[in-house]
């Protein structure tokens, strides 16, 4: 007899996976056995809808864009991956990790497109961080510089992008053709994980956040990034 967590477990991932419930023939094994199997499919045709609905709610402008092909697409990810968690973020995670994997070996008709993905899903890694830091308190690596005096911002995501995408949202995407303009940007929540904040940065900046753990000054160069990242929030005096 199945413990009641595997049970759950293989609950869970059944109900992901439209090629297993949307299958009502034959009789049901395993963990599932004695359940209906059309009752299963309704509670799992309606998790699908709340699944993509929460990839919709992270990716808006990826799930636009991708057009026609956003069914197929959707389809082949609830196969490839089952949901192992319920929230928005973990959801739009597998999404990302899913088309980049498409996209390695079949680029999308439109070339800027995973620039849009990965500045979207930067904004969903940088909000789920803000608001997890304002119930847990964040633990700080030691500096490992001792003449090191600053951090990245907490939460503070770093890209490089071959487009500039970021006119696509804020104008309508009929009226937008992307630059191809290779930029450096910044992404961070306020404190209180309500409003981001998207700055592009030069090369230098952005190699200098590429830093493991404390940001040390070594040039003046340094000195100078250091002072702008400052006066924009990007970056922040050790405690």
């Amino acid at each position: 007899m199945p413990s009641l967590h595997e049970r759950q477990k293989f609950l869970v991932a059944y109900l992901s996976n439209p090629e297993m419930f949307m299958n009502v023939g034959g009789e049901l094994d395993g963990p599932l056995v004695g359940l209906d199997k059309h009752c299963l499919k309704l509670v799992g045709t309606s998790a699908l809808r709340k699944r993509k609905r929460k990839i919709k709610s992270a990716l808006p402008k990826t799930y636009q864009l991708l057009g026609d092909d956003t069914d197929v697409l959707f389809s082949q990810f609830t196969v490839k991956y089952a949901q192992t968690e319920t929230s928005r973020y973990n959801n739009a995670e597998q999404f990302f990790n899913f088309l980049s994997s498409v996209w390695n070996s079949s680029p999308p008709d439109l070339s800027f497109l995973p620039d849009v993905l990965i500045f979207e899903i930067a904004i969903a890694r940088a909000h789920e961080k803000a608001t997890h830091q304002i119930y847990v308190s964040e633990v700080r690596p030691e500096p490992t510089h001792t003449h090191a005096q600053y951090r990245r911002r907490s939460g503070l995501q770093t890209l490089q992008c071959k487009y500039d995408i970021r006119p696509l949202f804020t104008k309508d995407i009929k009226d937008v053709i992307p630059v191809l303009r290779d930029n450096f940007l910044a992404i961070f929540y306020d404190d209180v994980g309500e409003k981001h904040q998207v700055f592009e940065v030069p090369q230098q900046a952005h190699d200098f956040l590429q830093q493991p753990e404390s940001l040390a000054v070594n040039t003046e160069d340094d000195a100078v990034l250091v002072s702008e990242m400052l006066e924009l929030g990007i970056i922040e005096h050790q405690g």
